[in-house]
């Protein structure tokens, strides 16, 4: 979880808001770095619809949590907070100003208040669902 006794700032809004925009140009204007808080632009050639900044723009700025992935790989919210968090502590460690940037809300959340202990995974109830969906089908195996 980001240590809340140093100050991060965050833009966040909505699609198409500017808030990309805004934080590039705080980030030059602080020496800062960017850590992008956002689902899609963590996949790797996924660049259509995702605004992700230009080439240009992470030349001139240090940009985090862009194109760390690829689209066949499995990405969480937990796996994003492990990673962002990583990044933030580095760019705190070089003494530059962290500028988190998006829209994802889950992703902000977990950023700020962290992740929630729930139930781990039942593998038992996992081998039941995967051998019923085999003989029965996978709508069987959906609540309807």
């Amino acid at each position: 979880m980001v240590n809340r006794s140093s100050s991060t700032i965050l833009i966040l809004g909505v699609t198409a808001s500017g808030k990309g925009r805004a934080g590039f140009e705080l980030a030059r204007e602080l020496s800062g770095e960017i850590v992008s808080i956002d689902s899609m632009k963590v996949y790797r050639r996924m660049d259509i619809g995702t605004a992700k900044p230009s080439r240009r723009a992470r030349e001139a700025i240090p940009y985090h949590m862009i194109d760390i992935v690829e689209p066949s790989e499995s990405f969480s919210v937990a796996l994003f907070l492990e990673r962002a968090n990583a990044a933030i502590e580095d760019i705190r460690r070089r003494g530059k100003p962290v500028i988190a940037v998006g829209g994802t809300a889950l992703y902000i959340k977990a950023l700020l208040y962290g992740l929630f202990e729930g139930p781990g995974s039942d593998e038992q109830i996992r081998a039941e669902l995967r051998q019923r969906a085999a003989a029965e089908g996978l709508a069987a195996c959906t609540p309807s």
